[in-house]
């Protein structure tokens, strides 16, 4: 089978995206650092979700889901909240 030009010449592992902006293809973080922040997201949605359909206005929705949010953050580790920052120049 001929090798593709997304596959290392080590390996018939296909290269993802991130392994090649970042030359690295063992590292996990990435992807699980997307993990987490797919979780934000998707209980964020639901909860604008939730309050829309429980008749909340914008603003009560909004403190809802901003307060969830604060406490979703406590449960991230300070790994997952400092990856990938950049210093504010």
């Amino acid at each position: 089978m001929p090798e593709s030009s997304t596959t290392a010449s080590h390996s018939t592992r296909p290269i993802r995206s991130a392994d090649r902006l970042t030359g690295v293809t063992n590292d996990p973080m990435p992807e699980l650092v997307a993990g987490q922040l797919g979780w934000l997201q998707n209980a964020v949605i639901r909860g604008v979700n939730c309050a829309i359909r429980e008749g909340r206005g914008v603003n009560a929705a909004s403190r809802a889901v901003l307060d969830k949010l604060d406490q979703m953050e406590e449960l991230l580790s300070e790994k997952v909240l400092n990856y990938a920052t950049r210093s504010a120049e």
